[in-house]
């Protein structure tokens, strides 16, 4: 933030005897306007403060059509309810500072906290989505009505215009706290309705020919994988020092994300998980003559694994050969977890090693299981609706 522009604000402040409000009360200017749809447009006055000088801005309005305001009285009302908030005693003056200004300041003290891949999405989304429809505009001016409009603007998937809210209120949130803001122009907001995406996961039989048919050291990472559960991302940011030989349990301190080492999505501590014994031996076989700090996957000059690219050039080419439905790593960690809760882990281990913050992703998106009933029902329909099964079969079968 701009502590310059604070300090100046502050001398304002106390000259101006803490920027109270003018004693001349404000009624405004209202008339109509319009040739094929009359509406009724005002005009007041407002006090901003603009980079620390204290200065009166005009500002235009549209009220309301005629048709919501048939009358000068009723748009009057409506008016005067819009500078309420100006000729109340406690008034200050409100910043002129716009979201381009608010976003660059915001970026050099706010985003350079977050993590790397969090920096990437969010600035991505402001420059695309954010900036060329609110970057010059004032922070006082943005409506409610301004951010509906855009939902339909930005023409992207549902999750996408909450991914654009989300990111848009955090920079809010921080607008408000420095006193820039003091209205919340996302209260009503609608936002679209989610669609519930399908999620790709293997199935045991696909898993199994995907470790066969890959050469080392893939055949590895993906046995790891399936076992795990682990994000592709952990699995490139695993270490051998990560490893304890001795009880075959491997711990996640860290992830790889585009090649440079970051820390876990989730903040659980001291997550650690158990590997088979065939498994710890083969990562020892290939992490042989190593470093313990030595990440387990490198690539020939040494450097991280970068999981896009894996998966790009080499497991979705090996599908292809395999005839196996197109998927990425994360179709390993959906099956890895769809398998704990057939085999009944408890809860606790399962969200333990899916490293969730949350149990209800554990079961509401990481298991993909038929339950014992749902197959019970299935036959006993069909033997409800076809008393005799076989012979109904065989004569489809033969009618075919």
């Amino acid at each position: 933030m701009n502590f310059d522009i604070i300090n100046s604000e502050q001398r304002i402040a106390g000259q101006k005897g803490n920027l109270m409000a003018r004693k001349r009360y404000q009624t405004g200017s209202l008339f109509q306007s319009g040739k094929k749809i009359k509406v009724w447009k005002a005009r007041w006055r407002e006090d901003v403060i603009e980079d620390g000088i204290l200065k009166r801005r005009l500002k235009n309005e549209v009220i309301g059509t005629l048709s919501q305001f048939p009358t000068r009285r009723l748009a009057q009302r409506e008016l005067d309810n819009r500078l309420a908030h100006i000729n109340c005693l406690a008034y200050k003056p409100t910043h002129s500072l716009t979201l381009q200004q608010l976003y660059l300041r915001w970026r050099e003290h706010v985003l350079c906290q977050h993590k790397k891949s969090s920096q990437s999405t969010i600035n991505k989304n402001i420059n695309k989505h954010l900036l060329p429809l609110f970057g010059d505009m004032p922070l006082s001016d943005i409506s409610t009505e301004m951010l509906q409009s855009s939902v339909v603007k930005w023409h992207v998937s549902p999750t996408t215009v909450r991914t654009i809210v989300a990111i848009f209120q955090m920079l809010w949130r921080s607008a408000k706290s420095w006193g820039y803001v003091k209205h919340d122009p996302f209260d009503g907001l609608i936002l679209p309705r989610l669609q519930k995406k399908e999620r790709r996961s293997f199935t045991v039989d696909e898993m199994r020919r995907i470790i066969e048919a890959a050469q080392e050291p893939f055949k590895t990472f993906y046995w790891l994988a399936a076992e795990t559960g682990l994000r592709a991302g952990e699995l490139c940011g695993l270490r051998l020092c990560d490893v304890d030989w001795q009880r075959n349990v491997i711990q996640v301190r860290q992830r790889v994300w585009h090649k440079q080492v970051d820390t876990p999505k989730t903040s659980t501590a001291n997550r650690v998980m158990a590997i088979s014994p065939e498994l710890a031996e083969r990562l020892q076989h290939i992490a042989a003559n190593r470093n313990a700090e030595s990440l387990l996957f490198i690539g020939p000059k040494g450097a991280a694994w970068d999981q896009t690219y894996m998966c790009r050039y080499y497991l979705q080419p090996l599908l292809e050969r395999l005839g196996i439905l197109k998927a990425g790593f994360h179709a390993f960690r959906h099956a890895s977890g769809t398998l704990m809760d057939e085999m009944n882990l408890p809860l606790k281990t399962r969200q333990s090693r899916l490293g969730h913050a949350d149990p209800s992703t554990t079961i509401g998106i990481y298991t993909h299981r038929i339950d014992a009933a749902d197959r019970e029902f299935s036959k006993n329909i069909t033997r409800i609706l076809f008393r005799n099964v076989p012979a109904f079969v065989e004569g489809t079968l033969g009618s075919a």
